[in-house]
């Protein structure tokens, strides 16, 4: 998808609006509505608000892109209608809402890889779970199996989803290293460690994979990504997070993107979530290089003739 994305991404940090509807016009398709995302999943969020506030240019959208916990946080005391995020909320959370007559709907959009980045003088160029997962608990990395990797870890944020899936899923809830940085966003993992060849970097794959943007080839000259396998490393069974390994789940850190909605009614929220859930939503994302949830159907032009 041919968009230059770096200054559509500053302007939405900025908080700054792109359309204005009609005043007063309130539906699916037109008002005004303030979203959250996961500042890690900003890109292909970006790719999508920009094709539906084309479509329709009653609807003024404001994207604020944010660590997951503070996109849950918002969810939670009414400061937002819709949370793009790597979880589903817990239960006491949609009770929260419930105890509000706030009833969330929750809805898998797709799934992203998280990419592990080096500086490209690293010699190494793969790593294994388990060796993930020993670097992140504190027990260092085996100086036999792993002697050119990084031995520290950078993250987006200390409320990052990114730190909380790594943490639930391959430490069991403790992740307790004095191996472990946490920055304040994704572009200053990379740019960290495009000077640094002592970190390896944690960074979601929606910054990195779209090769029509220029600013995403920009970055991907800056690092190395690393390849990562399920098991202790044997030849072929190590796999890089491009779209053609996320299919079949043989990149192993995968995680789903959620689309949590608390609107009472149908309005603009809603209309946005069932754009990205259509056809040509999850085109888009597989276009940016994400799984979608649903495959879109195939185009396929047939000659009248020979």
């Amino acid at each position: 998808m041919k968009y230059l994305l770096l200054p559509l991404i500053f302007f939405l940090l900025s908080g700054c609006r792109f359309f204005q509807g009609k005043p007063g016009k309130e539906g699916p398709v037109a008002g005004k509505v303030s979203i959250v995302v996961d500042e890690s999943l900003l890109p292909v969020i970006a790719n999508e608000w920009q094709v539906f506030l084309a479509l329709y240019g009653d609807a003024e959208i404001r994207i604020q892109a944010l660590p997951e916990r503070e996109c849950i946080r918002k969810l939670l005391t009414d400061s937002t209608t819709l949370a793009v995020v790597t979880r589903k909320l817990e239960p006491d959370e949609v009770a929260l809402l419930k105890e509000r007559q706030l009833f969330p709907r929750q809805d898998l959009m797709g799934q992203d890889a998280i990419a592990l980045i080096v500086h490209p003088s690293v010699q190494d160029s793969v790593i294994s779970i388990d060796q993930l997962r020993n670097l992140l608990m504190g027990n260092g990395m085996n100086e036999k199996s792993a002697p050119l990797l990084p031995s520290k870890v950078v993250f987006d944020n200390r409320n990052s989803g990114m730190l909380r899936f790594l943490t639930d899923s391959l430490c069991g809830g403790k992740m307790t290293t004095s191996a472990i940085t946490a920055l304040d966003k994704t572009e200053e993992v990379i740019a960290y460690t495009a000077s640094h060849a002592d970190v390896i970097g944690v960074v979601g794959n929606s910054w990195l994979v779209d090769r029509n943007d220029p600013q995403h080839n920009t970055f991907r000259q800056q690092v190395k990504m690393l390849a990562v396998s399920r098991k202790a490393m044997q030849e072929g069974n190590h796999f890089l997070p491009v779209q053609e390994h996320l299919n079949g789940h043989r990149y192993p850190l995968l995680r789903n993107i959620y689309l949590i909605n608390t609107e009472p009614r149908s309005g603009l929220s809603s209309g946005f979530v069932s754009f990205l859930n259509s056809d040509k939503g999850q085109r888009i994302l597989l276009k940016s290089g994400i799984l979608p949830a649903k495959n879109p159907e195939r185009e396929v032009n047939v000659r009248p003739s020979l």
